[in-house]
């Protein structure tokens, strides 16, 4: 499986653009992260909506650490699989889109 964590930070271009992943600030000289800049996000795939459509991906930031951000993909992997009927999943991805990782259970 492919790592859902990923780092990324909010400086700017000359043009006033988020650098997001692209930031040299994000990695040290020996290619390692840097932990004092930049937060951690993950992102992972719903369950497909209404006529079996596909939603965006879920995508999450603002953690401090990378270990944080695996902890809230967890919690919303659970949530998802807490709903195993097609319903209930569908009822609990619209939850993660537009709320919080606190919600109902």
């Amino acid at each position: 499986m492919r790592d859902p964590t990923y780092k990324r930070c909010k400086c700017r271009d000359a043009d006033g653009r988020e650098l997001g992943a692209r930031c040299s600030k994000l990695r040290r000289a020996d290619g390692s992260w840097n932990p004092r800049h930049g937060d951690w996000y993950f992102a992972m795939e719903l369950p497909p909506g209404p006529n079996a459509k596909r939603r965006p991906r879920l995508r999450r930031g603002g953690f401090a650490t990378q270990a944080d951000a695996l902890a809230g993909w967890e919690a919303a992997k659970g949530k998802l699989r807490k709903g195993a009927d097609p319903a209930s999943r569908l009822t609990v991805g619209q939850f993660l889109r537009i709320g919080s990782l606190d919600g109902p259970t």
